[in-house]
């Protein structure tokens, strides 16, 4: 019983000691492309923002795989690359190839380009429904109440607000 509690108490004693960044920085062979374009119809936002951004990326050199995910005025592309190639110029040519179809989708396209490291990865992810609240009351109390919370919390390292209802002015 004796030898049982002081491994038991070294194990508590270990934990409260372990760093806080126990996962090592890794890079991924891996890009995300965010689109946001709030009430987008699915048939329009595949055929007038995922297109014709699909269709370029593929030409980015090192690209081997393309995969897409869409919803309703939301959409995810991820670009998969060779393991050898150099992510930071990959980025750039990511940047750049979007650069060019810029024009020729929607002008209220929110795009993002994401480089996937382990930081990047969502730890948690929380979703606001109401039946008395507009979408625009939960979309204030996300970005002016929740978000600040969330963001004051040691550790974190970045609170991201995805759809919701912005005004237009």
């Amino acid at each position: 019983m004796g030898s049982e509690m002081c491994i038991r108490d070294r194990s508590i004693i270990s934990f409260f000691r372990l760093p806080e960044g126990v996962f090592p920085n890794v890079t991924f062979p891996r890009i995300l492309v965010q689109i946001e374009r709030w009430y987008a119809p699915l048939e329009e936002m595949e055929v007038g923002v995922i297109k014709p951004i699909e269709d370029a990326l593929r030409t980015v050199e090192g690209v081997r795989i393309v995969r897409s995910k869409t919803n309703r005025g939301f959409a995810e592309i991820d670009l998969f690359f060779e393991w050898n190639i150099d992510l930071l110029q990959a980025f750039q040519f990511v940047q750049a190839k979007i650069s060019e179809v810029r024009s020729s989708i929607p002008p209220d396209s929110k795009i993002r380009i994401i480089r996937m490291t382990t930081s990047a990865y969502p730890m948690s992810g929380y979703s606001l429904y109401s039946e008395k609240r507009t979408l625009k009351e939960l979309t204030d109390i996300a970005q002016f109440i929740i978000k600040p919370q969330l963001s004051g919390i040691k550790g974190v390292y970045m609170v991201d607000i995805v759809g919701g209802k912005v005004p237009e002015y």
